[in-house]
């Protein structure tokens, strides 16, 4: 019902091996040919991680295991780092390591960042909101949506503690 050699043993459509490692070592390019567009990482026959190509063209990287993140890491200089993390538990929230490099992106609320000449930043909105630069919950700076500007040293909300200045026409 197979072929053994040594503990390695091949039946049907699974190849087994009893103890140790599996080393694969090819004089040229692995290729994993899946006609059902996934190939399943698995430990002990759970799922882990899921790679997918489906039939709308996306190609899904997944994390199986329930709230389990996933990291890019690296070897930055010879320390393991963490370049990205998606937070699966927090929706998918990234967090980068250090910077973010990008000449605009957009907002899913559908305004737009991008970088001038020099060191300007453009914030467009579309329609009628407002801008807060904050840290944390407090707002320091507030610009409202006709362009009202508000400073403050302990600013909550469009409160006394704002200075208005009425900048344009």
């Amino acid at each position: 019902a197979g072929i053994d050699i040594d503990n390695f043993n091949i039946d049907g459509t699974t190849i087994a091996l009893s103890s140790g490692d599996l080393t694969v070592d090819v004089a040229g390019e692995i290729n994993l040919d899946a006609d059902g567009g996934k190939i399943r990482f698995k430990d002990g026959g759970t799922e882990h991680l899921r790679f997918v190509l489906d039939n709308s063209g996306f190609v899904q990287l997944y994390s199986a295991v329930q709230d389990a993140d996933i990291k890019i890491q690296g070897n930055d200089g010879g320390s393991v780092i963490d370049a990205l993390v998606l937070d699966i538990s927090a929706a998918g929230a990234a967090t980068f390591n250090d910077k973010v490099i990008a000449d605009s992106f957009e907002s899913t609320a559908g305004g737009t960042f991008t970088t001038a000449s020099g060191n300007d930043l453009n914030i467009v909105y579309p329609d009628s909101r407002s801008l807060f630069i904050k840290e944390g919950s407090t707002t320091h700076v507030a610009v409202d949506n006709v362009g009202n500007v508000g400073i403050g040293t302990t600013p909550k909300s469009w409160n006394s503690n704002f200075k208005a200045l009425q900048i344009g026409p």
